[in-house]
């Protein structure tokens, strides 16, 4: 049911654009992470955002080469890639009125940028363009990054969720509880 919706909701999002999703692969860190491929004329960072909010998500975070290297894997295919543009987005931006090019990055959950993985001479405002959102650089160039326009425009996003408790643990929470609660309790005779 959970993949019904989340194709209503690309194909909402994304207009005529086809999208393709792939099974949520779930992390070490016990967040599950899953890569939309979008078609042409592709998705902007904000319209990706917001897509991977509807999907229950945010757009991934990286805190590590560890975790950069799972997620690069993840859109290893093509149809992930942009031929001239880029890799897919991933929840990185940089603030309002931040000192360009490599101030003020941080991440849509609010978490600290404790970790970076700029390519080569990134971030970089080409053409003094406003590029303040992140993404994969090149397919080739291994799991780095690059600063790119919200419009640019590019194939894919990748979707990071945080597992919400099981109704299975929900009830044995519930069953400790009331196990507890029904245990007599020894007093103390002082």
């Amino acid at each position: 049911m959970k993949h019904i919706s989340v194709l209503v909701v690309g194909i909402s999002v994304l207009g005529s654009s086809l999208t393709v999703i792939a099974a949520p692969v779930q992390w070490s860190n016990g967040h599950w992470y899953e890569p939309i491929a979008v078609g042409d004329p592709g998705i902007s960072w904000t319209a990706a955002r917001d897509a991977a909010a509807a999907m229950g998500g945010y757009l991934a975070t990286v805190h590590s080469d560890a975790e950069n290297d799972f997620i690069f894997a993840l859109v290893a295919d093509d149809s992930y890639w942009h031929p001239t543009r880029g890799g897919p987005w991933i929840g990185g931006y940089q603030l309002p009125d931040a000192i360009e090019p490599d101030e003020g990055w941080t991440w849509v959950t609010g978490e600290s940028w404790t970790y970076d993985n700029w390519a080569d001479g990134q971030p970089d405002e080409w053409m003094n363009r406003n590029q303040d959102y992140l993404h994969y650089h090149t397919q080739t160039g291994g799991p780095v990054w690059d600063d790119a326009q919200d419009d640019n425009g590019l194939y894919g996003y990748v979707v990071e969720y945080i597992p919400e408790p099981t109704i299975l643990s929900l009830l044995a929470v519930g069953a400790v509880a009331l196990l507890r609660r029904r245990t007599p309790r020894q007093r103390s005779t002082i």
